[in-house]
C-alpha cells in the first residue's frame, strides 16, 4: 500500500463513518414518520 493509499484511506474513514450516522438518523426518522402514517390512517378509517 502506497504512502498516498494510506492517507486517503485515513482521510475518509471519518467521512464514512459521518454518513454512516446520518444514514442511521435517516432511517430512524423514516421509520418513526412511516409508524406515526400508519397510526393516523387505522384512526382514520371508519370502523
Amino acid at each position: 500500500m502506497t504512502r498516498l493509499h494510506r492517507q486517503l484511506l485515513s482521510e475518509a474513514l471519518p467521512v464514512l463513518e459521518a454518513n454512516r450516522r446520518i444514514a442511521d438518523r435517516i432511517s430512524r426518522l423514516v421509520s418513526e414518520n412511516a409508524t406515526q402514517d400508519r397510526k393516523l390512517l387505522k384512526n382514520a378509517l371508519p370502523r
